[in-house]
C-alpha cells in the first residue's frame, strides 16, 4: 500500500527457500515504475494516481531464479482538509466576508456547497472559496462545503453560520418636567435593532435618572427648576449603542401663600399673623409688593410674621410676595381691617362705713374710653346706682360686712364683660375693758366685770373661744365673771361683745388660778452592795392631798433601775456592778394641779475587794500548792523507782532485803506472817548460818528483763501564806509502772499515777478537793561505773472541787469546779558508792512542772460569787542531797535501813489570779492578785527500811519530813515491787 504522493515506496517481499542475492521485475506496474535493486524493490505511483496497481518479480541466487510472483499495490487517495473549521457570525445589513481554503490535495481546488445553504444575501465563490455578501435576514443555517483538488480528491467541512440582528442606535431627546415632581417617564429615540435594555451612562446634575428595562424616569431635585441633562445607551444581543443626550427642562414651581385672608386687629392691642409660602424651595423671603400695612404693624421678611400694635383704625389693601431659593415667586393680595378698642371693666374693691350713704365707687376701666357704665347685678345689702360713667353705693342701715355687685362699661366698639365690685361695710369699733383679768387661787371666791365702749347698747357677752377655769361663769347680760375656782392652772379664752345692731368687739383673756404650794424634801438611803430599797415618795411632803407621783430619771443611768410599784411607792434595784451615789428624780402633784420635784439619793456601798479576802486567797493558793504537790509527789515516786534500779548485783529487786520461808518464795498474801516467823527464827541462827543464807540470797538474784512496781504515799502538812488563812492538807499518791532493761546500762519504763488532795483553809470550812490522773515515762542510764543519770517526763489531768466561805455571812458558801493540765519533768545525776554493807549516794536533781488552770465560775454565794480567769504557773525545785543505807545480814536475809538528807530551793513563775463578781459578767471590775511566789529554801529528812521478799516481791516503808519557811510536809510511804 502506498500513498498517492509520487514518492518511492519500499515494497516488502516474501522470499522463502534459499536466500536470494538479487531480485528483478519481469512485468512492470501499470500506474508507476517498480525498480529492483539488490534484493529490494521500490514502487513510485504516478503523480495524482490513487487506486489498485500490480507488477511481478523474481528472486535469484546461485542455485537459480524463482518463478515470477505478483505484487499487488493499493495507492490510497490524498486527505483534503478545509479551514477554518468554523465561520464567524454575520449581522443583518452588514457586509460579510469569510474565505474557506483547502489543503492536503493537489491545487487548484474547486469549492461547492454539497449540503444545506447559505443565508439569503450570501454566495460562495467556487474558485476562491470566498463566502461574501450582505445578509438580509437573521437566523442560523447549517451547510457543508466540499473542496475537490486537481486529481478529483475531495474533502468536506460542516459549518453553522449565524446572522445576528442589528445593534440599536440611541438618539438625543429632550423633555420638560415640573419642579418637585417625581418619576417622570422620558420618551427615548432608539433606532437600528430593537433594544432589550437601556442604561444611564452619565447621571443628571440636578435630579435622578433611573433606567428600568427599556424605559427611563427622571426625578428633579426637590426645589430645582431649570435645565438639566444626562446620557443613555441602548443594548440588545448585537451590542450597545453609543451614548445619546437627554435634555431636561424643569419648569419653575407654583408658589402659594397662606392664609388667603388676614384676621382683623384692634387699635392698641398686639397683633400677630404669620404668612407662609409653599410649593418652592425654602428659605422664602417675603415682601409687600403693593399697598402697605397699618401704622404700628411690620412684616418680618424672613419669617413672614406681621406683628405690632396698630395705633389707628381703618382698612388697608396690600400684596405680599414670597420668593423661593431658586427665585420662583408667588403673591397673595390681602385686606387688613383695624377696629377701634372696646372698654374693659376691671374688678375693684372699696370700704365704706356702716350707716353711711351715697359712697362714690372708684371704677377701673381700661381699653377704649367708656361712654357709660351700668350696674349689671345688684348688691345684696344696699342699692348701687349708676350715672354716666360713675356709681355710688349706700349700705342698708345697721349693716356691716361684705357686699358686692357687678358693672359693665360701653362705647361705640361694644360693651365690656361684667366686673365685680367688692364692698366692705366696716362695723363700729367695740372695745372691751379691762384689758387683763386678775389671777385667782383655787378654792377662793373670784369676781371680775367686763364693760364695752363704742357701738349701740344694750350689749351681750359670750365666750367664743377657750373656757373659764372650772368653778367660774360669765353673766351674758352684765359681763360679770364670778365663782370659786376648783383647780389650779391658766385658762385662755376669748370674750365677744355684741351691740344692738349686731356689731361685735373681741378681746382675749388669760385667767391664772394658782394651786396650794407643794414642798417635797430630798431624802437619802445607804444600801449594801446588792441590796434594793422601797421608798414612799410622799414621806415628809406638804401640799397634799396628792393625785400622782411621776418618776423621773436615774443618775447615772447605769446605777440601777427605778420603777413605781404603787401610786406613791418607788422600788430601786442597783446595778450589780455599781457602787457610789445614785440619784432618782421624781415629782408630786396635788388636786390643785401644783407639782414639785425632788430626789432620793441611794448610797450603794462598794463590794469588798476579793483579793483582800483571806478565804479567796487561801483557796487559790491551796489549789496552786496542791497542783505543785501532784507533780512533785509523782516525781518522787518515779525517782525512788529510778534509785532502786541502780543496784547492779540484784538490780531488778527494788529493796535490799530478801524474805524467804522454808526454802521458797513467800506469796504476797503471806508476807506479814513470813516476816514475823523469820525474825523469830533469826535469833537462833549462828554466824555461819547467816553467811550461808546471805550467799543463798545472792545466788538467787539475777537480772530479769521486765519488772513491775508500785509506790504510794500519804503527805500531811500545813502552809501559811501572806494575807490568807492557814491551811492544812493531806495528799495521797499512788504510782504503778513497768520497766524494761534495754541494755546493761539502760533501763526504760512507763507508769501511771493517781493523786488525791484535800486542803482545809482556815476555820470556816473553806476546802479544796483535788484529783489527778497522770502518765509518765522514764529512763535510767549508767554512764560510768557508779555514775547514773535519770530522767522522766509526765502529764497530769487535774480536777478541783472547791467550797469557799462567804466572808461576813452567817453560813453561806460558793462552790466551784475547775480542771487543769500539767506537764512535769525531772533530771537527776548521782554517784553510787558502796563499801561492804554500806552505801553512800550523793546526788543533784532538778524538778520542773507547768500547770494551766482552766477558768471557772462559782455557784452560789449570791452577789459575792466569783468568776476566775485561766491561770498558769511554772514551778522549779533544785536539790542537793545524800542518801545512805546499811545492809544487815540476818537469818531471813538482808534488811536495809536508809537515811537521806537534802537541801532544796523552790522558785516559781505564775500569772496573776484574775477574778470578777459573777453577776457583773464580763463588764464587771477585774481584780488581780499576785500569787505567793514559791521562792524559799527547805530541808528534808527521809528515813525508811527496805525488805527483800524473795525473788518476786520487794517491800519498802519510809517517813519523810520537809521543813521550809512557809510550809511543812510529813510524808508516809509504802512501796511494793514485783518482777517477772
Amino acid at each position: 500500500t502506498g500513498g498517492a504522493t509520487g514518492s518511492p515506496n519500499p515494497t516488502p517481499l516474501t522470499i522463502p527457500g534459499g536466500a536470494a542475492v538479487s531480485v528483478a521485475v519481469p512485468s512492470a506496474a501499470s500506474h508507476g515504475p517498480a525498480t529492483a535493486s539488490g534484493t529490494s524493490i521500490t514502487y513510485t505511483p504516478t503523480a495524482g494516481f490513487s487506486g489498485s496497481d500490480s507488477f511481478t518479480y523474481t528472486a535469484t541466487n546461485a542455485s537459480g531464479t524463482s518463478s515470477p510472483a505478483t505484487v499487488t499495490i493499493t495507492v490510497s487517495a490524498p486527505s483534503i482538509s478545509l479551514s477554518p473549521t468554523t465561520l464567524s457570525d454575520g449581522t443583518v445589513g452588514s457586509a460579510y466576508s469569510q474565505t474557506v481554503s483547502a489543503s492536503g490535495g493537489t491545487a487548484p481546488y474547486t469549492y461547492a456547497i454539497t449540503a444545506g445553504s447559505l443565508p439569503v444575501g450570501l454566495a460562495l465563490n467556487t474558485s476562491s472559496g470566498v463566502i461574501s455578501g450582505t445578509p438580509s435576514t437573521t437566523g442560523t443555517l447549517n451547510l457543508t462545503v466540499t473542496a475537490t483538488d486537481a486529481n478529483s480528491a475531495t474533502g468536506s467541512q460542516a459549518y453553522t453560520l449565524t446572522i445576528n440582528a442589528q445593534a440599536p442606535v440611541a438618539n438625543a431627546v429632550s423633555a420638560t418636567v415640573a419642579a418637585n415632581s417625581s418619576a417622570n417617564p422620558i420618551t427615548l429615540n432608539i433606532t437600528g435593532g430593537a433594544a432589550v435594555s437601556v442604561a444611564v451612562a452619565s447621571a443628571a446634575s440636578h435630579g435622578t435618572a433611573t433606567a428600568s428595562g427599556t424605559s427611563i424616569t427622571y426625578t428633579p431635585t426637590a426645589g430645582f427648576s431649570g435645565s438639566d441633562s444626562f446620557t443613555y445607551t441602548a443594548t440588545n444581543a448585537s451590542g450597545t449603542s453609543s451614548p445619546a443626550t437627554v435634555t431636561i427642562t424643569v419648569s419653575a414651581p407654583s408658589i402659594s401663600l397662606s392664609p388667603t385672608t388676614l384676621s382683623n386687629g384692634t387699635v392698641g392691642s398686639a397683633y400677630s399673623q404669620t404668612v407662609s409660602a409653599s410649593g418652592g424651595t425654602a428659605p422664602y423671603p417675603y415682601a409687600i409688593t403693593a399697598g402697605s400695612l397699618p401704622v404700628g404693624l411690620a412684616l418680618n421678611t424672613s419669617s413672614g410674621a406681621i406683628s405690632g400694635t396698630p395705633s389707628a383704625s381703618g382698612t388697608l389693601n396690600l400684596t405680599v410676595t414670597a420668593t423661593d431659593a431658586n427665585s420662583a415667586t408667588g403673591s397673595q393680595a390681602y385686606t387688613l381691617t383695624i377696629n377701634a378698642q372696646a372698654p374693659v371693666a376691671n374688678a375693684v374693691s372699696a370700704t365704706v362705713a356702716a350707716n353711711s350713704s351715697a359712697n362714690p365707687i372708684t371704677l377701673n376701666i381700661t381699653g377704649g374710653a367708656a361712654t357709660s357704665v351700668t350696674v349689671a347685678s345688684a348688691a345684696s345689702h344696699a342699692p348701687a346706682t349708676a350715672s354716666g360713667t360713675s356709681i355710688t353705693y349706700t349700705p342698708t342701715a345697721g349693716f356691716s360686712g361684705a357686699d358686692s355687685f357687678t358693672y359693665t362699661a360701653t362705647n361705640a366698639s361694644g360693651t365690656s364683660s361684667p366686673a365685680t365690685v367688692t364692698i366692705t361695710v366696716s362695723a363700729p369699733t367695740l372695745v372691751l375693758t379691762p384689758a387683763t383679768l386678775g389671777a385667782g387661787t383655787a378654792g377662793s371666791a373670784y369676781s371680775a366685770t367686763l364693760s364695752v365702749a363704742g357701738g349701740t347698747a344694750p350689749y351681750t357677752y359670750a365666750i367664743t373661744a377657750g373656757s373659764l377655769p372650772a368653778g367660774l361663769s360669765l353673766n351674758v347680760a352684765s359681763g360679770l365673771i364670778s365663782g370659786t375656782p376648783s383647780t389650779a392652772g391658766t385658762s385662755n379664752l376669748t370674750v365677744t361683745a355684741t351691740d344692738a345692731n349686731g356689731a361685735t368687739g373681741v378681746r382675749n383673756y388669760s385667767i391664772a388660778i394658782s394651786a396650794v404650794a407643794i414642798t417635797v424634801p430630798a431624802s437619802s438611803q445607804i444600801l449594801a452592795a446588792g441590796q434594793s430599797a422601797t421608798v414612799d415618795l410622799t414621806q415628809g411632803a406638804t401640799g397634799g392631798p396628792f393625785t400622782q407621783a411621776i418618776l423621773g430619771s436615774v443618775t447615772p443611768a447605769s446605777a440601777g433601775r427605778a420603777r413605781m410599784i404603787g401610786p406613791f411607792s418607788m422600788s430601786f434595784v442597783p446595778s450589780a456592778a455599781f457602787a457610789g451615789t445614785a440619784v432618782v428624780s421624781f415629782s408630786l402633784q396635788n388636786g390643785g394641779g401644783a407639782s414639785a420635784a425632788s430626789t432620793v439619793s441611794f448610797i450603794i456601798q462598794e463590794r469588798p475587794d476579793p483579793t483582800q479576802d483571806a478565804e479567796v486567797i487561801g483557796l487559790l493558793n491551796a489549789q496552786t500548792r496542791a497542783a505543785e504537790r501532784f507533780a512533785s509527789t509523782q516525781m518522787d515516786n518515779f525517782n525512788r523507782r529510778l534509785e532502786q534500779l541502780h543496784q547492779m548485783n540484784c538490780d531488778r529487786n527494788s529493796f535490799n532485803a530478801s524474805l524467804r520461808k522454808e526454802g521458797r518464795d513467800v506469796p504476797l498474801g503471806e508476807i506479814a506472817k513470813a516476816v514475823q516467823d523469820q525474825l523469830g527464827a533469826s535469833a537462833h541462827q549462828t554466824e555461819q548460818e547467816k553467811r550461808e543464807a546471805a550467799a543463798a540470797l545472792k545466788d538467787s538474784c539475777k537480772q530479769d528483763a521486765l519488772a513491775f512496781w508500785s509506790d504510794g504515799f500519804v503527805n500531811v502538812g500545813s502552809t501559811h501564806t501572806r494575807g490568807a488563812r492557814d491551811s492544812s492538807f493531806t495528799t495521797l499518791g499512788l504510782s504503778v509502772g513497768v520497766d524494761y532493761r534495754l541494755s546493761p546500762s539502760a533501763i526504760a519504763g512507763v507508769g501511771i499515777g493517781y493523786g488525791n488532795d484535800r486542803s482545809d483553809i482556815g476555820k470556816n470550812n473553806t476546802r479544796s478537793d483535788g484529783d489527778a490522773i497522770g502518765i509518765a515515762t522514764y529512763l535510767s542510764l549508767n554512764l560510768a561505773p557508779q555514775v547514773y543519770v535519770d530522767g522522766l517526763l509526765g502529764y497530769n489531768r487535774i480536777s478541783f472541787d472547791s467550797r469557799r466561805y462567804i466572808t461576813g455571812s452567817a453560813d453561806d458558801y460558793a462552790r466551784g469546779s475547775r480542771d487543769a493540765d500539767q506537764l512535769f519533768a525531772s533530771l537527776t545525776a548521782s554517784y553510787e558508792y558502796r563499801q561492804g554493807p554500806l552505801s553512800l549516794t550523793p546526788y543533784s536533781r532538778l524538778n520542773a512542772s507547768t500547770t494551766r488552770m482552766d477558768a471557772y465560775r462559782e455557784r452560789g454565794g449570791g452577789i459575792y460569787g466569783l468568776s476566775y480567769d485561766e491561770q498558769r504557773q511554772q514551778n522549779f525545785t533544785s536539790y542537793l542531797g545524800v542518801r545512805t543505807g546499811y545492809d544487815l545480814m540476818t537469818r531471813i536475809g538482808v534488811v536495809t535501813p536508809k537515811v537521806g538528807l537534802a537541801w532544796g530551793h523552790n522558785f516559781s513563775s505564775s500569772s496573776d489570779y484574775k477574778m470578777r463578781y459573777t453577776d457583773q459578767g464580763d463588764e464587771g471590775t477585774l481584780y488581780r492578785l499576785k500569787p505567793d511566789a514559791l521562792d524559799s529554801d527547805f530541808a528534808s529528812l527521809d528515813m525508811g527500811v527496805d525488805f527483800n521478799l524473795g525473788r518476786a516481791w520487794q517491800l519498802g516503808v519510809s517517813y519523810k519530813t520537809a521543813l521550809g519557811s512557809d510550809e511543812r510536809n510529813d510524808t508516809f510511804r509504802l512501796g511494793l515491787n514485783g518482777k517477772f
